[in-house]
């Protein structure tokens, strides 16, 4: 017990100061594009349409524009969502929302640096694979002196994968399998682990497979469950709203000083969900069509944005059904929600928890080789595979409240080098993005003229 609280107030105390830095980072890039990034989703959302419908070159070493997407989208938009921002609100009440869309919006300048540069300084590994990611573009434009930034990432960056992207999913699967099905957290953590073997063996061609089979089939159940619960319930999203903004801005939060409470767990659903300057999923754009930077950047953003629609509709769907007063379990919290707006709902999660939690333990695997592969070589990967798929069933016996605590403080000792990259080469970031928003204003006056 004494080491939990030890680990909390560590925890803590680092997020409270990578917490602000975070936010300062986002809202200094935002500022410095004019805010590009919000107010010209439109255009960005077009752009993303159109790179995919680029046609495929079929070569072995890239994937296609759509597959990359449904890849990303499987790491990104997963059961943490759910349970994340279940989680959230039952710990800093409904303003936490509103505090997590800030984060997630001021996140999207980030999310279109890391892109942009990952896929610029991408190169060839031993084995004609396309690599990438805050490690080499920190490798190829520090000084000198502070490269080592980029082993400092590489390194906690695989650590946290183990438990963002393997621990946490398979915990999530297994607590709802044993509480509504009856099947022991253990068996269900060993058939992940053995599918997960069966997909890893693969390769990332077969990893993308198992993807797009499972992705879609999951979101679509998730939007159609939440966007019909929101829809029968139609006249409470003004009372819920308000209630957010409330609990969000309130004077006597402020007063009382809860709100810098509120803030920060806001601010840490949107980091975990979205990503932004944690540097991980951009990795998996590396290998992606089209051979372009800026159609990455943009692609980075697109998905970010549709994230933060997800996260708003659960959030107002668990705010107005109201069982964040009464369940205090993010699982059953999450049932109870489906089940008010949807009699019978909640099963279904079952199913969309368990595709959205193994495509994200797949997709993470593909994160993590990237970090081993770095530190290591390439002819070791068999290693990080068979730990990989160990884990899934040793993580089962470790205390899930110090594992939480220790994977936010690994989190921040990964974050620290991108951030501080991304404040170095902002004089470079920021031509790259203007440029980048000059292109598409540009092709917009084109295809007007064209239309007129």
């Amino acid at each position: 017990m004494e080491i939990h609280y030890l680990f909390y107030g560590i925890n803590t105390f680092i997020w409270g100061v990578l917490g602000d830095w975070i936010l300062f980072v986002g809202l200094f890039m935002t500022l410095a594009i004019d805010f590009q990034t919000i107010w010209k989703l439109p255009k960005i959302l077009h752009f993303f349409k159109r790179s995919l419908r680029t046609p495929s070159s079929r070569r072995l070493d890239v994937l296609p524009a759509w597959q990359s997407v449904i890849l990303n989208s499987s790491a990104i938009i997963g059961v943490g969502n759910f349970v994340g921002t279940a989680l959230a609100i039952y710990i800093g009440g409904p303003g936490v929302v509103f505090w997590a869309c800030v984060s997630i919006m001021l996140g999207f300048a980030p999310r279109f640096a890391e892109a942009y540069l990952s896929f610029t300084y991408r190169l060839k590994n031993d084995c004609g694979e396309w690599v990438g990611g805050p490690m080499y573009y920190l490798q190829a434009k520090m000084p000198k002196g502070l490269k080592w930034f980029a082993i400092v990432f590489a390194f906690f960056t695989l650590l946290s994968t183990l438990y963002s992207g393997n621990f946490f999913q398979a915990k999530v699967i297994g607590v709802a399998f044993q509480h509504w099905v009856g099947i022991p957290e253990l068996w269900t953590c060993v058939l992940i682990s053995v599918l997960s073997a069966l997909i890893i063996s693969g390769g990332l061609r077969r990893i993308v497979k198992a993807c797009i089979f499972l992705s879609p089939l999951a979101l679509g159940l998730s939007v159609v469950m939440c966007t019909s619960t929101l829809l029968m319930h139609a006249s409470d999203i003004p009372t819920a709203a308000t209630l957010i903004l409330r609990d969000a801005l309130s004077l006597k939060a402020i007063m009382a000083g809860s709100l810098a409470a509120v803030i920060g767990h806001g601010v840490r659903l949107g980091v975990l969900t979205n990503g932004a300057g944690l540097g991980r999923e951009v990795m998996l754009q590396t290998a992606s069509e089209p051979a372009d930077p800026l159609s990455q950047a943009f692609t980075a953003v697109a998905i970010s944005f549709f994230e933060l629609i997800f996260v708003i509709m659960i959030a107002l769907l668990i705010v107005m059904s109201g069982s964040y007063l009464d369940v205090n379990s993010p699982v059953q919290l999450i049932w109870a929600a489906l089940d008010w707006g949807w009699e019978g709902s909640g099963l279904l999660f079952l199913l969309v928890g368990f595709s959205m939690g193994f495509t994200t333990i797949i997709a993470y695997y593909v994160i993590g080789e990237r970090c081993f592969d770095f530190l290591f070589g390439t002819a070791h990967r068999w290693l990080f595979r068979s730990f990989w798929v160990l884990m899934i069933m040793v993580f089962h016996f470790l205390p899930t409240q110090i594992s939480m605590q220790t994977n936010t403080i690994i989190v921040s000792l990964a974050c620290m080098p991108n951030l501080l990259g991304l404040l170095i080469f902002s004089s470079t970031i920021f031509r790259f993005m203007r440029s980048g928003f000059e292109r598409i204003d540009h092709d917009s006056l084109i295809k007007g003229a064209s239309s007129g």
